[in-house]
């Protein structure tokens, strides 16, 4: 069976993002607020524009720019990213995954969700939950 980013996807999931126009201090609050790494940045649309604002990003405009954080706004504090289809092999996305500490999911330039390092490992950790389980049946049948 092959696993996709769909099946990493955390049900509950609510996204928040950002607008280019936007104060990156906004950024920040959010992300301190909600406990976020990155936010994704969608137009008026609400269409996402490949890109992210993170706490290391912000802290590169502000040292590029020698300014400090008042007058920046997301766009200027923006990177760009790679997004990936519901569908990708989650097997080869894991290093981009580890690599960047997330993954953004994109169907048709819509925001479908993001997928942190933290969902890779409660995903892998529940499969291999379940596999042990399965082989101690497995070991308990055998014996009878």
């Amino acid at each position: 069976m092959a696993f996709t980013l769909d099946f990493l996807l955390p049900a509950e999931q609510q996204l928040r993002t950002v607008q280019p126009h936007e104060a990156a201090s906004h950024a920040i609050d959010i992300m301190c607020q909600h406990g976020f790494g990155q936010l994704p940045v969608m137009d008026a649309n609400g269409d996402f524009l490949d890109q992210v604002i993170t706490y290391q990003s912000v802290i590169q405009a502000v040292q590029s720019f020698r300014t400090n954080l008042e007058p920046l706004l997301v766009r200027d504090a923006a990177q760009r990213v790679r997004s990936y289809a519901p569908d990708a092999d989650l097997l080869s996305t894991l290093d981009d995954i580890h690599r960047d500490n997330f993954a953004l999911i994109v169907d048709e330039s819509k925001l479908k969700g993001i997928v942190t390092t933290s969902d890779a490992a409660t995903f892998f950790r529940d499969y291999a939950e379940d596999l042990m389980l399965i082989e101690g049946i497995e070991l308990r049948i055998k014996l009878l």
